[in-house]
C-alpha cells in the first residue's frame, strides 16, 4: 500500500520521524518513488537554528540541510538514531564490539530497545553502512547524508534500509494500525 503524501501534514509526519521534534525543521523536496519492495521516500529538509558569536549572542540564523531515504515499515520503535562516531565512543548506547562503539554513536529513549535491536547480524550489517545517519523510529527506516538532494544514491540508500529491515529481529516487528 502506498504511503504517498497528499498535504503538508503528512510530509512534516515524515521530517518529524526523521529528525525528532526539533521545532525548526521544513521539508524543502519531497518525492515518493517505486523501488524493487515498495514506495520509498527521497527529498531534503533543513534544520534552522541560531548561530552563536562568542559571547552567547544570537548573530543570524543558519540552516543544516540533510538529504534523506525513507521507507514505510510496519515496526513499534522507540526512536533510535545512528550516526557516526566524533566523540567520546562510550557514553552513548554500547555493544560488546568495540570496534561497532567506535564506528557509532547510538541513541535511544530507552537502551533496552538499542540492545535488543544491535543483535550481532544487525551490527555486522551497520558496519558496511559506516559514514551514514539512520534512523529507525515507528513507522520508517531512514538513511540520511548532509547535503543536498542527490547525495544518497537510491541503490545505496536501498541497500541500507532494506538491509536494515531484514535484519530487524522478528520479535520488535508488530503491525501498525495504519
Amino acid at each position: 500500500m502506498s504511503r504517498g503524501f497528499t498535504g503538508e501534514d503528512e510530509k512534516e509526519q515524515l521530517a518529524r520521524a526523521i529528525r525528532g521534534e526539533a521545532p525548526t525543521f521544513r521539508v524543502m523536496r519531497h518525492d515518493v518513488m517505486t523501488g524493487p519492495d515498495g514506495p520509498f521516500h527521497v527529498g531534503v529538509i533543513t534544520d534552522y537554528g541560531p548561530s552563536f558569536s562568542s559571547y552567547g549572542k544570537s548573530t543570524s540564523v543558519h540552516g543544516e540541510t540533510w538529504s534523506f531515504l525513507a521507507i514505510p515499515v510496519p515496526l513499534r520503535a522507540l526512536r533510535t538514531e545512528l550516526k557516526p562516531e566524533h566523540g567520546r565512543p562510550y557514553d552513548d548506547v554500547n555493544t560488546e564490539w568495540d570496534a561497532f562503539n567506535r564506528a557509532w554513536d547510538v541513541t535511544t529513549a530507552r537502551g533496552i530497545f538499542a540492545n535488543a535491536l544491535l543483535t550481532g547480524p544487525m551490527q555486522q550489517f551497520l558496519m558496511t553502512a559506516v559514514g551514514n545517519r539512520i534512523v529507525i523510529t515507528q513507522g520508517w527506516i531512514a538513511v540520511l547524508r548532509p547535503g543536498e538532494q542527490g547525495s544518497i544514491p537510491a541503490r545505496e540508500g536501498l541497500r541500507i534500509v532494506y538491509g536494515i529491515r531484514a535484519n530487524i529481529p522478528g520479535f520488535l516487528w508488530q503491525e501498525l494500525a495504519m
